[in-house]
């Protein structure tokens, strides 16, 4: 399984899937969304915290997604169509 829920670990996502891939072997994505920070006033830690993904983030999540997607089109990945465009 491979989390890319922090903003600082996107090189080793990569290097897991890389490896993965070349040795055919199943791999599971999961992205834990920021916390609804708009809800609780008391919550100050974002911009300290690296395993939050902020909004400025979102470009480099996606373009991880779309390396990842892009890797696996060549072999089956389950439910890539159906989730894919959800996301």
């Amino acid at each position: 399984m491979a989390e890319i829920s922090c903003r600082n670990n996107h090189e080793d996502v990569r290097q897991l899937t890389e490896y993965a891939h070349a040795h055919r072997l199943a791999t599971d994505y999961h992205i834990n969304e920021t916390p609804m920070l708009e809800q609780d006033e008391h919550f100050k830690h974002l911009n300290e915290n690296p395993t939050y993904i902020r909004p400025e983030d979102w470009r480099s999540v996606d373009a991880l997604m779309d390396w990842i997607i892009v890797l696996y089109l060549s072999v089956h990945m389950l439910n890539l169509p159906g989730r894919a465009k959800h996301l």
